[in-house]
């Protein structure tokens, strides 16, 4: 209660003294708490959205709680030196931060649902400490958060050798690491020259951890290799299935409509319309997952239904892009497709 009273206090309209980024670290360090940035400016649209609809929203709250949230003005004060500390050219910036000051991850997250669940994926790896504590030296996070630093350095071999350790560390993927350890290590893999297997390495992660949002990323970019360079359909069917059903457990609501759009792309439209459902039923309210259900439907020849459900949409929000750019190709009867949006190079 008390996080949240707080956390209600940043977020006020009135504005408050930015403290220098030092005094940030000191109190996460003190309260052993990850640090979440929001790096903005004033004349910034996006940043004003931000502000209003989705830092405020219950679910952002709760899992800010668990965080030291700071945002700085990258023009004014304070902020210039974060601003620079940080290399920020583009607005807003959302910085995770450990403890010690070290950039984890900059999160593209700009809906409610998928900022709540990047905060919450995170925090264990932005937590955790590169000088040993309280005897965790060992600790699985301690060991991924120091292989992405090595990472960052250019350092592959050493980063490799820690990511195996975070990855035997967290049996059964527990705490979420050990699947981040290897998505990681996958990505060292694919950023050299010449890989043989590319589709087979991206579904051999995805067949190991399919109950993640990495999956349905590593199922995007498995979607943009040439048919020819892929493994059989029959075992890209049977990965994609398994995840389906795995988001489907979970109610990773976002992560299924990013997966049926590249499930339509590997022209499995039935299980991109599970996938699409599932996100149906766990965000019924979502009108951008109506699109491509209406996709999926449209796909599996069942076009009536698509352009109901399209219709549908439409008198809840006339004005919603997604539907506006959907309803005529399906009157006309063209497949609705869109690239999958996957850049398995960034965090």
């Amino acid at each position: 209660m008390l996080a949240l009273l707080a956390l209600t206090t940043a977020l006020a309209s009135a504005p408050q003294p930015e403290p220098p980024i030092q005094k940030v670290l000191d109190d996460a360090a003190a309260a052993k708490k990850p640090i979440f940035l929001d790096v903005y400016t004033t004349w910034c649209g996006p940043c004003r959205r931000l502000a209003a609809e989705v830092l405020p929203a219950p679910e952002v709250r709760r899992a800010l709680g668990a965080w030291r949230m700071q945002r700085y003005d990258a023009e004014r004060g304070h902020g210039i030196d974060v601003a620079r500390r940080f290399a920020v050219d583009r607005y807003p910036t959302l910085l995770v931060v450990n403890p010690d000051g070290v950039e984890i991850a900059r999160l593209h997250e700009a809906s409610v649902e998928g900022l709540a669940r990047a905060l919450d994926e995170w925090r264990p790896l932005a937590a955790a400490r590169l000088s040993a504590e309280d005897g965790k030296e060992s600790d699985a996070a301690a060991m991924l958060l120091r292989g992405v630093v090595l990472d960052h350095q250019g350092r592959s071999d050493q980063a490799r050798a820690l990511y195996d350790l975070a990855e035997a560390m967290d049996p059964d993927d527990a705490r979420g690491l050990a699947s981040r350890a290897a998505f990681r290590k996958l990505r060292l893999e694919l950023s050299r020259q010449f890989v043989r297997n590319r589709a087979g390495a991206l579904l051999g992660f995805a067949e190991k951890y399919p109950g993640t949002e990495l999956s349905a990323r590593a199922l995007a970019a498995v979607a943009q290799i040439a048919p020819a360079m892929r493994p059989a359909d029959a075992k890209v069917r049977e990965v994609a299935q398994a995840v389906v059903r795995k988001l489907v457990e979970r109610k990773d609501a976002l992560a299924l409509n990013a997966l049926a759009w590249s499930l339509l792309e590997l022209r499995f439209p039935d299980l991109a319309l599970e996938a699409a459902r599932g996100a149906q039923a766990v965000a019924p309210y979502e009108l951008s997952y109506v699109v491509v259900e209406a996709a999926a439907l449209d796909a599996t020849g069942k076009n009536d239904q698509a352009l109901a459900l399209l219709q549908k949409g439409l008198q809840v929000d006339a004005r919603h892009e997604g539907l506006r750019w959907a309803m005529p190709r399906v009157q006309r009867k063209q497949a609705l497709r869109r690239d999958p949006q996957t850049d398995l190079f960034t965090d």
